[in-house]
């Protein structure tokens, strides 16, 4: 579904910039473009001889900064933040008219966009069709809409990390976009496969570690819900978002399912708003929010808006606590986060290990854990601090295991091994 319609949307372009090349104009304005990617509308017009110009609009501004960063130094190409649907607005943008000669024809191309359902359904657990009455949700925050959002004013001087809007920067790797590298995905850079392949050197099964990962949350996301009737999720350090991912497999099951996404790379929430879609009868969301600071996500709006706080939630803590640190109280943030599930809730985590591995293999990625070493922090735990996560739970037959052995059957056989994926799994239920 992700890559269905990002496809559409570049054919799109890539028509909509053939076809103003045809009719022989040169200047074009796109409104809510989305993410940039290789071929879009300025590669398009860039390899004809006569330069076109470009105006770009987008309300998200990470996006937006995207676009400066992938243009840098190209006087052609323009990205502005405002609404798109405010063409007024852009026309008399004073960027508009330095970028547009006014004397030449224009095209304007309005984005393909999913827009938000005018009223919102609540669908229950069995037997239950309406939502409390204290519990109002309105059809914009139920039902959010499926293209790049603008983040409002609140929302950009305090977002749900509790501190400004911080802009990310491409020139330090990303556990996100190194993750993304490792499956094979393109939303990475240069700083992310450098780190990526430092610790490939190091732990040459990591790319492997990283697919079984995503594996075993396809097994867990599917076992909460066909299982255990759990339709409803938080994600935290979602990561760019893959296919399939929690939405894609919780709603093949069970269309109503609501998940809310959650990650501190604004990049991820970027792409997460742009290329996320949900069933009619679901809903899915996403927010800016770090792990750390677990009651500022609590707090969001938005998150009591599209999950029911009084029906279990599937909380999933997938390949994220082992970049919270000791001095990060993980096991706190944790039980913050359980406290505030209803009973009969679930947690599905996964976590870096270093126990099955050979002593000089564990003592070189123990090194490039340091801080200081420039890939970011982490912290390798032991199957017992592991299991401390899981205190006071229920635990979920087979138990906590390596990543491999967790009701693997579903997957293609064989298998890879405990060394070669070096991590724990677990699933648990809140009593």
């Amino acid at each position: 579904m992700i890559a269905t319609r990002l496809s559409v949307r570049r054919h799109l372009q890539r028509r909509a910039a053939n076809l103003a090349l045809d009719l022989g104009i040169r200047q074009l304005i796109e409104l809510g473009c989305g993410i940039p990617f290789p071929g879009g509308i300025h590669t398009v017009l860039g390899n004809r001889p006569e330069a076109g110009r470009v105006v770009y609009v987008e309300p998200d501004p990470v996006v937006v900064e995207l676009i400066e960063q992938a243009t840098t130094g190209d006087p052609t190409i323009t990205a502005i933040r405002a609404d798109p649907g405010n063409l007024t607005e852009t026309l008399h943008d004073p960027r508009t008219h330095q970028a547009i000669d006014q004397g030449e024809p224009v095209l304007i191309m309005l984005a393909p966009r999913t827009p938000a359902p005018e009223t919102a359904r609540w669908t229950g657990s069995a037997g239950a069709t309406e939502p409390p009455t204290d519990r109002p949700r309105p059809a914009s925050a139920a039902f959010p809409p499926q293209g790049p959002q603008p983040m409002s004013a609140a929302e950009e001087a305090h977002p749900a990390s509790g501190g400004p809007y911080r802009a990310f920067d491409a020139g330090k790797t990303h556990p996100s976009r190194r993750y993304d590298y490792w499956l094979g995905g393109k939303d990475n850079f240069a700083a992310d496969r450098t780190s990526g392949d430092q610790i490939a050197n190091v732990f040459p099964t990591i790319r492997q570690a990283a697919i079984e990962n995503r594996r075993f949350l396809q097994r867990a996301v599917s076992y909460l819900v066909r299982e255990a009737g759990i339709t409803q999720f938080l994600d935290l350090g979602t990561g760019i978002p893959t296919s399939p991912n929690v939405h894609e497999i919780a709603q093949g099951i069970a269309p109503a399912s609501r998940i809310v996404y959650v990650d501190h790379d604004p990049l991820v929430v970027a792409h997460g708003r742009a290329l996320t879609t949900s069933t009619p009868e679901g809903a899915t969301a996403y927010l800016h929010g770090d792990l750390r600071e677990p009651e500022t996500i609590l707090d969001n709006p938005v998150l009591s808006e599209v999950l029911d706080f009084d029906r279990p939630i599937g909380l999933l803590l997938v390949a994220v606590l082992h970049f919270l640190t000791d001095a990060d109280a993980p096991y706190d943030v944790v039980h913050h986060l359980i406290e505030a599930l209803p009973a009969g809730s679930y947690l599905a985590l996964s976590h870096a290990t270093l126990d099955p591995l050979p002593a000089d293999t564990a003592e070189r990625l123990s090194a490039l854990a340091d801080p200081a070493s420039g890939h970011g922090a982490f912290r390798f735990r032991t199957r017992e601090e592991t299991s401390r996560f899981l205190d006071a739970l229920d635990l979920v037959e087979p138990g906590l295991t390596p990543i491999v052995d967790w009701r693997s059957n579903a997957h293609p056989q064989p298998r890879a091994s405990a060394e070669e994926t070096a991590g724990y799994v677990a699933v648990a239920r809140v009593p």
